[in-house]
């Protein structure tokens, strides 16, 4: 009860706040002029704010704000924040869907453009999906209610990321989740990795064509090519590792969480890294090739 009377109060000076923080979920929404929207969230049926206790805990919080402000320049505020608490709005209530502005004091605003969640991050936008999974999109209206739209997953379990962009029409008062963000492991998305490993390409394939060029000159037929080979493996990784993970994020499920297709341009970025490390293993082979090992006499059998 105490978080509802919290919010009810700082409701009007947050609306003033509005336009000075990112959004925790873009929200793009087509809606006539004059109507704005709500986020609704679904709460837990053993909250004290679950629709069939709703009712009473409301009265009881207007009952303590229309007697917390007696003094006479608090009237207005008093007669403000008892207006929003019977607005249809803040009243909703419908197998547990309730306001997310009003029923969370960490949600800071909804626009027609987003919502504010603790520090509107990437951070806060992961926790605001696991917190409550999916989502509904209200319209309202001054005369009220227009409509509450379908449900949406936000933090869907086959996808390792959480909804950030959602579409809202008047029309056909559905929502949909638009676009996927990554979640973070050990502090990196799964995208990171490629970064790191494109500024490793570079400097080991000159390496690596050093290591070719003085490999050409000292390479011996009777000697072992195993320290070339170690050499060769380790110029490698940044090449090898980057084709795998560019891979996995457009061909495995789970980590491709926008269902985004590999297209030609997918394959000419990967032939563009790998085409001269390719090259450079082909070089590789030639020289091992044009100078195979030549046995040792010592393990060869002489006849009598």
């Amino acid at each position: 009860m105490k978080h509802i009377i919290l919010t009810a109060i700082l409701t009007i000076t947050a609306l003033t706040l509005c336009g000075c923080r990112r959004n925790t979920i873009d929200i793009e929404a087509d809606i006539p002029e004059g109507d704005s929207i709500d986020i609704l969230v679904k709460i837990d049926e053993t909250d004290e704010d679950y629709c069939d206790r709703y009712a009473e805990v409301l009265k009881e919080a207007e009952e303590n704000i229309a007697r917390q402000y007696e003094v006479e320049y608090n009237i207005q505020r008093r007669d403000e924040t008892l207006a929003i608490m019977d607005s249809p709005r803040y009243k909703y209530c419908e197998d547990g869907w309730r306001s997310a502005y009003f029923f969370c004091p960490d949600v800071h605003w909804v626009s027609g453009t987003g919502l504010d969640y603790k520090n509107s991050d990437e951070e806060s936008t992961v926790e605001f999906a696991d917190r409550f999974g999916s989502i509904k999109i209200m319209e309202y209206s001054p005369n009220g209610i227009v409509n509450v739209s379908n449900e949406v997953v936000i933090a869907p379990k086959d996808k390792f990321g959480v909804g950030k962009y959602i579409s809202y029409s008047s029309q056909t008062g559905t929502a949909d989740c638009d676009k996927l963000i990554y979640r973070k492991w050990h502090g990196m998305t799964p995208s990171d990795p490629l970064i790191i490993e494109l500024l490793l390409v570079l400097p080991c394939w000159i390496i690596f064509i050093v290591m070719l060029i003085v490999m050409r000159k000292k390479y011996q037929p009777s000697g072992s090519p195993d320290g070339w080979i170690v050499g060769a493996s380790l110029l490698s990784v940044p090449n090898v590792t980057f084709t795998i993970n560019a891979l996995a994020l457009k061909l495995v499920p789970y980590f491709n969480i926008n269902n985004s297709r590999f297209v030609s341009g997918d394959l000419a970025g990967l032939a563009l890294v790998d085409l001269p490390w390719a090259l450079c293993i082909f070089g590789f082979v030639m020289i091992v090739r044009k100078n195979p090992m030549r046995p040792d006499p010592a393990d060869g059998v002489t006849g009598a």
